[in-house]
Protein backbone atom coordinates (compact mmCIF):
# COMPACT_ATOMS: atom_id res chain seq x y z
CA UNK A 1 0.00 0.00 0.00
CA UNK A 2 1.40 3.69 -0.78
CA UNK A 3 0.65 5.84 2.08
CA UNK A 4 1.55 9.71 2.27
CA UNK A 5 1.81 10.61 5.69
CA UNK A 6 1.27 14.73 6.14
CA UNK A 7 2.82 16.28 9.33
CA UNK A 8 2.02 19.87 10.90
CA UNK A 9 5.46 21.19 12.29
CA UNK A 10 3.47 23.23 14.64
CA UNK A 11 0.77 20.93 15.78
CA UNK A 12 1.01 20.17 19.77
CA UNK A 13 4.67 19.69 21.22
CA UNK A 14 6.16 20.60 17.58
CA UNK A 15 7.73 17.23 17.18
CA UNK A 16 4.91 16.05 14.27
CA UNK A 17 8.26 15.66 11.89
CA UNK A 18 10.35 13.07 13.63
CA UNK A 19 6.56 11.11 14.44
CA UNK A 20 6.05 11.05 10.85
CA UNK A 21 9.99 9.90 9.85
CA UNK A 22 9.84 7.38 12.51
CA UNK A 23 6.11 6.28 11.51
CA UNK A 24 7.42 6.07 7.94
CA UNK A 25 10.06 3.57 8.97
CA UNK A 26 8.14 1.39 10.52
CA UNK A 27 5.58 1.32 7.64
CA UNK A 28 8.06 0.70 5.21
CA UNK A 29 9.70 -2.31 7.57
CA UNK A 30 6.79 -4.03 7.86
CA UNK A 31 4.95 -6.83 5.85
CA UNK A 32 1.74 -8.92 5.63
CA UNK A 33 -0.36 -11.40 3.48
CA UNK A 34 -3.37 -8.98 3.35
CA UNK A 35 -1.57 -5.56 2.10
CA UNK A 36 1.68 -6.64 1.16
CA UNK A 37 4.68 -4.37 1.53
CA UNK A 38 3.64 -0.50 2.24
CA UNK A 39 5.38 1.90 0.66
CA UNK A 40 5.13 5.13 2.95
CA UNK A 41 6.70 8.93 2.42
CA UNK A 42 6.70 12.01 4.83
CA UNK A 43 5.31 15.49 3.61
CA UNK A 44 5.32 18.85 5.59
CA UNK A 45 2.11 21.07 5.29
CA UNK A 46 2.30 24.02 3.73
CA UNK A 47 0.45 27.43 3.27
CA UNK A 48 -0.18 27.65 -0.65
CA UNK A 49 -3.54 26.11 -1.59
CA UNK A 50 -3.63 22.32 -0.99
CA UNK A 51 -5.17 21.87 -4.99
CA UNK A 52 -1.23 23.07 -6.29
CA UNK A 53 0.55 20.24 -4.19
CA UNK A 54 -1.40 18.21 -2.21
CA UNK A 55 -3.84 17.05 -4.50
CA UNK A 56 -1.26 16.33 -7.25
CA UNK A 57 0.47 14.03 -4.64
CA UNK A 58 -2.72 12.07 -4.00
CA UNK A 59 -3.31 11.60 -7.34
CA UNK A 60 0.04 9.94 -8.27
CA UNK A 61 -1.54 6.31 -6.73
CA UNK A 62 -1.45 7.25 -2.61
CA UNK A 63 -4.00 5.08 -1.00
CA UNK A 64 -3.85 6.43 2.36
CA UNK A 65 -3.43 9.53 3.71
CA UNK A 66 -2.13 9.90 7.17
CA UNK A 67 -2.29 12.88 8.78
CA UNK A 68 0.45 13.59 11.68
CA UNK A 69 -0.93 16.87 13.64
CA UNK A 70 -4.33 18.43 15.10
CA UNK A 71 -7.75 18.56 13.81
CA UNK A 72 -6.68 21.99 12.13
CA UNK A 73 -4.04 19.58 9.96
CA UNK A 74 -7.01 17.61 9.50
CA UNK A 75 -9.62 20.31 8.02
CA UNK A 76 -6.63 21.12 5.74
CA UNK A 77 -5.96 18.05 4.32
CA UNK A 78 -9.75 16.52 4.13
CA UNK A 79 -10.82 18.37 1.04
CA UNK A 80 -7.60 17.01 -1.09
CA UNK A 81 -8.69 13.64 0.16
CA UNK A 82 -12.56 14.06 -0.75
CA UNK A 83 -11.28 15.62 -3.96
CA UNK A 84 -9.14 12.67 -4.90
CA UNK A 85 -10.94 10.33 -3.35
CA UNK A 86 -8.05 9.11 -0.87
CA UNK A 87 -8.84 7.90 2.49
CA UNK A 88 -7.69 9.37 5.58
CA UNK A 89 -6.17 8.62 8.76
CA UNK A 90 -5.66 11.13 11.82
CA UNK A 91 -2.61 10.13 13.89
CA UNK A 92 -3.06 12.46 16.84
CA UNK A 93 -0.51 15.02 17.67
CA UNK A 94 -2.51 18.50 18.46
CA UNK A 95 -3.85 19.91 21.58
CA UNK A 96 -7.42 18.11 21.37
CA UNK A 97 -7.66 15.89 18.25
CA UNK A 98 -11.13 15.20 18.38
CA UNK A 99 -11.37 13.80 15.28
CA UNK A 100 -9.14 11.07 15.77
CA UNK A 101 -11.22 10.93 19.55
CA UNK A 102 -13.97 10.32 17.18
CA UNK A 103 -12.89 7.25 15.71
CA UNK A 104 -10.54 5.67 17.76
CA UNK A 105 -7.52 6.54 16.29
CA UNK A 106 -4.38 7.07 18.51
CA UNK A 107 -0.79 8.07 17.27
CA UNK A 108 0.51 4.30 17.35
CA UNK A 109 2.14 2.42 14.31
CA UNK A 110 0.31 -0.59 15.47
CA UNK A 111 -2.93 0.83 15.61
CA UNK A 112 -2.32 2.39 12.28
CA UNK A 113 -1.28 -0.83 10.90
CA UNK A 114 -4.05 -2.74 12.40
CA UNK A 115 -6.72 -0.20 10.64
CA UNK A 116 -4.87 -1.14 7.28
CA UNK A 117 -5.46 -4.90 7.98
CA UNK A 118 -8.23 -5.04 9.17
CA UNK A 119 -10.14 -1.46 9.33
CA UNK A 120 -12.96 -0.80 7.28
CA UNK A 121 -13.54 2.32 5.37
CA UNK A 122 -16.45 4.76 6.75
CA UNK A 123 -18.03 7.42 4.98
CA UNK A 124 -17.83 10.59 6.90
CA UNK A 125 -19.85 14.31 5.98
CA UNK A 126 -18.39 17.33 5.89
CA UNK A 127 -20.00 21.07 5.71
CA UNK A 128 -19.11 24.45 4.75
CA UNK A 129 -19.00 27.58 7.04
CA UNK A 130 -19.24 30.80 5.28
CA UNK A 131 -17.34 29.22 2.34
CA UNK A 132 -14.85 27.57 4.82
CA UNK A 133 -14.28 23.44 5.01
CA UNK A 134 -15.65 21.88 8.67
CA UNK A 135 -15.24 18.67 10.57
CA UNK A 136 -16.03 18.52 13.66
CA UNK A 137 -18.05 21.67 15.22
CA UNK A 138 -18.15 25.51 14.31
CA UNK A 139 -19.81 28.19 16.54
CA UNK A 140 -19.98 32.21 17.49
CA UNK A 141 -19.49 34.34 20.68
CA UNK A 142 -17.75 33.06 23.84
CA UNK A 143 -15.44 30.44 22.64
CA UNK A 144 -14.91 31.71 19.54
CA UNK A 145 -13.51 34.62 21.11
CA UNK A 146 -11.19 32.96 23.17
CA UNK A 147 -9.54 31.63 20.35
CA UNK A 148 -9.33 34.37 18.50
CA UNK A 149 -8.00 35.90 21.68
CA UNK A 150 -5.41 33.31 21.91
CA UNK A 151 -4.71 33.87 18.38
CA UNK A 152 -3.34 37.75 18.99
CA UNK A 153 -1.00 36.11 21.49
CA UNK A 154 0.06 33.06 20.78
CA UNK A 155 3.75 32.48 20.16
CA UNK A 156 4.43 28.78 19.42
CA UNK A 157 3.00 25.69 20.36
CA UNK A 158 -0.19 25.37 22.61
CA UNK A 159 -1.19 23.44 25.36
CA UNK A 160 -4.59 23.48 27.46
CA UNK A 161 -2.60 26.03 30.14
CA UNK A 162 -2.18 28.78 26.92
CA UNK A 163 -6.08 29.36 26.87
CA UNK A 164 -6.21 30.28 30.61
CA UNK A 165 -5.55 33.69 29.97
CA UNK A 166 -7.95 33.94 27.47
CA UNK A 167 -10.59 32.08 28.56
CA UNK A 168 -10.48 34.82 31.93
CA UNK A 169 -10.65 37.80 29.91
CA UNK A 170 -13.13 36.63 27.34
CA UNK A 171 -15.42 35.46 30.20
CA UNK A 172 -15.38 39.13 31.81
CA UNK A 173 -15.90 40.86 28.75
CA UNK A 174 -19.04 38.12 28.04
CA UNK A 175 -20.17 39.05 30.99
CA UNK A 176 -20.38 42.73 30.15
CA UNK A 177 -22.36 42.40 26.74
CA UNK A 178 -22.87 39.08 25.49
CA UNK A 179 -23.62 38.92 21.63
CA UNK A 180 -27.60 37.45 21.02
CA UNK A 181 -27.65 35.66 17.82
CA UNK A 182 -30.96 34.19 16.24
CA UNK A 183 -30.32 30.61 14.85
CA UNK A 184 -32.78 28.89 12.01
CA UNK A 185 -32.36 25.38 10.91
CA UNK A 186 -33.84 24.06 7.25
CA UNK A 187 -36.03 27.74 7.67
CA UNK A 188 -37.30 26.92 11.12
CA UNK A 189 -36.23 28.93 14.11
CA UNK A 190 -34.42 27.51 16.49
CA UNK A 191 -33.82 30.55 19.04
CA UNK A 192 -34.93 34.38 18.46
CA UNK A 193 -32.14 36.90 19.82
CA UNK A 194 -30.63 34.95 22.49
CA UNK A 195 -27.44 34.96 24.30
CA UNK A 196 -25.53 31.98 25.38
CA UNK A 197 -23.60 29.08 24.37
CA UNK A 198 -23.97 28.19 20.65
CA UNK A 199 -22.79 25.09 18.78
CA UNK A 200 -23.16 23.49 15.15
CA UNK A 201 -21.76 20.15 15.63
CA UNK A 202 -21.02 17.22 13.29
CA UNK A 203 -19.63 15.12 15.85
CA UNK A 204 -20.45 14.80 19.29
CA UNK A 205 -16.62 15.23 20.61
CA UNK A 206 -15.58 18.97 22.06
CA UNK A 207 -12.69 20.34 24.17
CA UNK A 208 -11.97 19.22 27.74
CA UNK A 209 -14.17 16.24 26.46
CA UNK A 210 -17.19 18.70 27.42
CA UNK A 211 -19.20 17.42 24.20
CA UNK A 212 -22.09 19.58 24.87
CA UNK A 213 -23.44 17.47 21.92
CA UNK A 214 -22.76 13.86 22.36
CA UNK A 215 -25.34 12.56 20.43
CA UNK A 216 -24.68 14.07 17.21
CA UNK A 217 -23.44 11.88 13.90
CA UNK A 218 -20.84 12.69 11.70
CA UNK A 219 -22.92 10.29 9.33
CA UNK A 220 -26.30 11.19 9.03
CA UNK A 221 -26.30 13.84 6.53
CA UNK A 222 -26.83 16.99 9.22
CA UNK A 223 -25.41 19.33 11.58
CA UNK A 224 -26.44 19.62 15.04
CA UNK A 225 -27.74 23.18 16.22
CA UNK A 226 -27.50 23.72 19.93
CA UNK A 227 -28.28 26.63 22.00
CA UNK A 228 -27.76 26.85 25.76
CA UNK A 229 -29.13 30.56 27.40
CA UNK A 230 -27.06 32.02 29.78
CA UNK A 231 -25.92 35.42 30.63
CA UNK A 232 -23.38 35.18 33.50
CA UNK A 233 -20.35 32.96 34.61
CA UNK A 234 -22.17 31.08 36.91
CA UNK A 235 -24.40 29.66 34.10
CA UNK A 236 -21.29 28.94 31.72
CA UNK A 237 -20.28 27.05 34.69
CA UNK A 238 -23.48 25.17 35.65
CA UNK A 239 -23.63 24.12 31.90
CA UNK A 240 -20.17 22.69 31.99
CA UNK A 241 -20.87 20.54 34.64
CA UNK A 242 -24.37 19.50 32.97
CA UNK A 243 -22.35 18.66 29.67
CA UNK A 244 -19.91 16.59 31.95
CA UNK A 245 -23.15 14.68 33.13
CA UNK A 246 -24.47 14.81 30.12
CA UNK A 247 -27.82 15.94 31.36
CA UNK A 248 -27.83 19.12 29.53
CA UNK A 249 -30.96 18.11 27.17
CA UNK A 250 -33.20 17.21 30.35
CA UNK A 251 -33.44 21.17 31.36
CA UNK A 252 -36.10 22.58 29.34
CA UNK A 253 -33.78 25.98 28.65
CA UNK A 254 -31.68 23.80 26.17
CA UNK A 255 -33.17 24.43 22.52
CA UNK A 256 -31.73 22.04 19.82
CA UNK A 257 -32.38 21.23 16.04
CA UNK A 258 -30.52 19.14 13.10
CA UNK A 259 -30.70 19.97 9.16
CA UNK A 260 -28.31 20.54 6.32
CA UNK A 261 -28.99 23.95 6.26
CA UNK A 262 -28.03 26.39 9.21
CA UNK A 263 -28.21 30.47 9.11
CA UNK A 264 -27.42 32.66 12.29
CA UNK A 265 -27.67 35.93 12.43
CA UNK A 266 -25.77 38.13 15.22
CA UNK A 267 -26.58 41.71 17.00
CA UNK A 268 -23.27 42.58 16.01
CA UNK A 269 -20.11 41.23 14.30
CA UNK A 270 -18.19 38.53 16.09
CA UNK A 271 -15.52 36.05 15.44
CA UNK A 272 -16.26 32.53 14.52
CA UNK A 273 -14.78 29.60 15.04
CA UNK A 274 -14.19 26.30 13.10
CA UNK A 275 -13.23 23.27 14.52
CA UNK A 276 -11.12 25.36 17.13
CA UNK A 277 -9.48 27.24 14.99
CA UNK A 278 -10.84 31.09 14.26
CA UNK A 279 -12.21 31.48 11.17
CA UNK A 280 -10.06 33.63 8.89
CA UNK A 281 -11.27 37.37 7.86
CA UNK A 282 -13.12 40.02 10.21
CA UNK A 283 -15.89 39.52 12.64
CA UNK A 284 -19.19 38.88 11.09
CA UNK A 285 -23.10 39.52 11.76
CA UNK A 286 -24.48 36.25 9.73
CA UNK A 287 -23.12 33.18 9.33
CA UNK A 288 -24.52 30.29 6.98
CA UNK A 289 -23.83 26.69 7.33
CA UNK A 290 -24.36 23.98 4.87
CA UNK A 291 -23.73 19.73 5.09
CA UNK A 292 -21.26 18.11 2.65
CA UNK A 293 -22.76 14.37 2.75
CA UNK A 294 -20.40 11.55 2.08
CA UNK A 295 -17.49 13.83 1.70
CA UNK A 296 -14.79 11.36 2.18
CA UNK A 297 -14.07 7.99 3.85
CA UNK A 298 -11.50 7.32 6.89
CA UNK A 299 -9.73 4.53 8.06
CA UNK A 300 -10.87 3.55 11.77
CA UNK A 301 -9.29 1.16 13.34
CA UNK A 302 -10.86 -2.59 13.80
CA UNK A 303 -10.65 -2.95 17.41
CA UNK A 304 -11.21 0.50 19.05
CA UNK A 305 -10.23 1.50 22.89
Amino acid sequence: MRVLILYNPISGSGDSEARAAELARTLNASDSSLSGAHRAEIQPTSLDPTESWLDPLLSEGVELLVVVGGDGAMRMAAPAAMRCGTTIYHYPGGTENLFAREYGMRADPTVLIDAIEHGEPVSVDAFEFDGAFGLICASVGLDAGIIHDLDAHRSGAITHLSYLGPLLRQSLAWRRNPPRWRITVDGRTLTEWSSGLMLLANSPQYALRLDPVFHANPSDGRLDAAHFPTRGLLGLLGWAIRFRRRSQFRRGSARIDCGAEIRIEVDRPVHAQLDGDLLPGPPRSTYHCRVVRSAFSVLPPAVRE
